[in-house]
């Protein structure tokens, strides 16, 4: 009987603690979907801003400027090495986010 209590005494903490790091997982995970999303929107919205310009400005082709630029905002390399101009990264969304994975535990 001794034993059973000493197995509930240790294993009790262990399993707080795994349910209270899923909680945070789990809050992480809405946190970032929701950056992802308003990200996504702004991005979206700037992309059509840049087709536009393109079509009327440069009186380029629609599906080129749409090929264009696909991924702008995203942030990405180049085939030199460079990097690709990334949007938005610091919008509350995405800095709350940032901020709940930089101070997780483990």
């Amino acid at each position: 009987m001794r034993s059973l209590y000493l197995v509930i005494i240790l294993v009790f903490p262990l399993s707080v603690q795994a349910s209270s790091a899923k909680e945070e997982r789990e809050r992480i995970k809405k946190l970032d979907d929701r950056c992802l999303q308003v990200r996504t929107e702004k991005i979206e919205a700037v992309q059509q801003q840049k087709i536009e310009t393109c079509v009327k400005v440069d009186k380029q082709d629609r599906a080129y400027c749409e090929r264009f630029f696909r991924d702008y905002g995203w942030g990405s390399r180049t085939s030199s090495g460079n990097r690709n101009v990334r949007l938005f990264d610091q919008i509350p969304e995405c800095v709350e986010a940032f901020e709940a994975r930089k101070n997780r535990k483990h």
